[in-house]
């Protein structure tokens, strides 16, 4: 892509991913890889055993995959009825679920760029106007998604309807989800201040402030 951004040549138009890392692709990087696949088998386990509880019941078999009950399942997760219903928890919920899921995916695609694409092709393809999407893309997840934080908090400290329990674990979660958010957020906004304030940096809003 040819052209200039904001005074910078387009193909300058993105961000050292690994700034707090080193640059070499040492024993660090190949750490978070260890920890995402360890991560994700972690997942894949606790799902397949959920499973096989939930297909125990009686009223409720689970003989095979159901086109239908898939779509009830997205439905509900990513358009609550309970924000029909009851605002509040309906709110955090969708905050929870478009904050995490999108800033899961901004992930995703720097994982793919930077483990992949230019490790075997030396192709990279977040820069230029690009980049500056998947940056606004990000920086909007992570405020929706420590919205969601905040007022989970609210709701279970103050607001406290005898309906809901909380247990150290919902506390602790809600604090990890937190921290992972922000500490994101941080590190961009200390790499943003030694970069010296390059104008496209400002379409990652958040991270922009906060430097």
């Amino acid at each position: 892509m040819n052209g200039f951004i904001c005074d910078y040549p387009s193909h300058d138009v993105t961000r050292d991913f690994f700034f707090n890392a080193g640059d070499s692709f040492g024993i660090t990087k190949w750490g978070i890889v260890v920890l995402f696949v360890g991560a994700f088998c972690v997942f894949i386990f606790s799902l397949v055993w959920k499973m096989s509880i939930w297909a125990r019941g009686r009223d409720f078999p689970l003989p095979g995959f159901r086109e239908g009950r898939f779509r009830s399942v997205v439905k509900s997760v990513f358009f609550p009825k309970d924000f029909l219903k009851e605002w509040y928890p309906g709110l955090v919920q969708l905050l929870f679920v478009w904050g995490f899921f999108g800033l899961a995916l901004c992930i995703a695609a720097a994982f793919v760029q930077e483990y992949i694409t230019s490790v075997f092709f030396g192709y990279r393809f977040l820069d230029g106007h690009l980049y500056m999407a998947w940056s606004l893309v990000s920086a909007l997840c992570s405020v929706l998604l420590l919205s969601g934080v905040g007022l989970a908090v609210f709701r279970r400290t103050k607001l406290r309807p005898s309906r809901l329990d909380t247990t150290v674990q919902d506390i602790a979660a809600l604090v990890i989800v937190s921290v992972a958010a922000l500490s994101g957020l941080l590190v961009n906004a200390l790499r943003i201040a030694i970069s010296d304030y390059p104008g496209f940096e400002s379409w990652s809003f958040a991270s922009w402030l906060l430097s």
